[in-house]
């Protein structure tokens, strides 16, 4: 094959696969995060999330991801919990295509009635392709423009290749009251590590050794309750490293209690509405919105490109969508089935 094939495929992977797909909405993608995130807080969590980014870029990048996770078994000294995630990535005029799958597990052990450690590992399997008769090579341009009658001189059809990955995680949860608008003096708070491709998979489609990179994450979120008032503030900062690539994004969200959860009957549900502003820096401002309704939430999200694509994307980054079901509600109403025994 020609030298310029191996180049191509190089700099695709450098900028779609050697870093990994991410959603701007982070809270509604915590199996991305940290497979620590399986059961915790929770019995039963949902989510499905859309993103279309860059889309004023022709075949711009589109990524799919639905997780699910639950809680298998819970003592008093602690909860084991199962979870998948699975994602599709798709971009580029040869319509570069990621699908992986990931099973997951974690084990929370309580340290007192605050605070509890978690410990996820997720091992998956996934394909990449490429659709190499769509893709143009400088062989066919004629001087003047391209053309598509001229022999390319490469591999024609389409080419893939299996991925066999695992990841592990490190979680520490603290919980302090709950929200309830008369005093809403709730005070929750995750942080942890993660990190991606601990095996290092061969991801090159000419077999040459090109390895995706260890991915590390640093990561830190939190609600706190404004007492005695229906307002919450939920701070966030994300930090990943994967090769060359650093990432920081950081902000907050702002959540109105519109409706408290009755305790007694459950006849009414609980809602609220959160706006808020975080900062990939050096690429994007994100503005973020959700609204729950008693198990339920919808997340809408967009970045603003802040960075060098500017000029090409006239500032238009990423529209994201989110679906979410929790059990149980976070509202406060009924017993929380995940605390542990006493």
């Amino acid at each position: 094959m020609k030298k310029n094939l191996p180049i191509i495929f190089i700099l695709i992977a450098l900028n779609s696969i050697a870093q990994d797909v991410h959603f701007s909405q982070l809270t509604q993608t915590p199996l991305l995060i940290n497979p620590g995130f399986v059961a915790s807080g929770h019995s039963m969590l949902a989510l499905a999330n859309y993103k279309a980014q860059w889309n004023t870029i022709p075949n711009a990048y589109k990524t799919i991801n639905f997780s699910f996770d639950m809680l298998i078994k819970k003592n008093k000294a602690g909860a084991w919990g199962f979870g998948i995630n699975v994602f599709s990535d798709k971009s580029g005029d040869g319509n570069l295509s990621f699908l992986f799958a990931d099973f997951m597990t974690s084990y929370h052990l309580k340290l007192n009635e605050k605070n509890k450690i978690g410990i996820g590992i997720a091992a998956g399997l996934g394909q990449r392709s490429i659709n190499l008769s769509s893709l143009k090579w400088s062989s066919q341009f004629d001087g003047l423009n391209y053309n598509s009658s001229l022999a390319s001189g490469e591999q024609q059809g389409s080419a893939s290749i299996f991925i066999i990955d695992g990841g592990a995680g490190l979680l520490w949860s603290y919980k302090k009251n709950d929200m309830y608008m008369t005093s809403n003096d709730n005070l929750q708070i995750n942080a942890g590590f993660s990190v991606d491709h601990i095996n290092q998979p061969n991801y090159s489609f000419v077999g040459s050794s090109e390895k995706l990179f260890l991915k590390y994450t640093f990561h830190a979120d939190a609600v706190i309750g404004i007492k005695s008032t229906p307002l919450s503030f939920a701070p966030g900062a994300y930090f990943f490293s994967q090769g060359s690539q650093k990432e920081l994004i950081a902000g907050t969200s702002i959540k109105y209690l519109l409706k408290e959860e009755s305790k007694y009957t459950g006849f009414v549900k609980g809602s609220a509405i959160s706006i808020g502003c975080f900062y990939r820096n050096k690429d994007a401002l994100i503005i973020t919105s959700l609204i729950e309704f008693d198990k339920y939430a919808l997340g809408f999200s967009y970045d603003v490109n802040t960075s060098g694509l500017t000029n090409a994307t006239a500032g238009r980054g990423g529209f994201e969508i989110s679906l979410k079901f929790v059990n149980p509600n976070p509202f406060g109403g009924q017993k929380n089935s995940t605390k542990f025994n006493k």
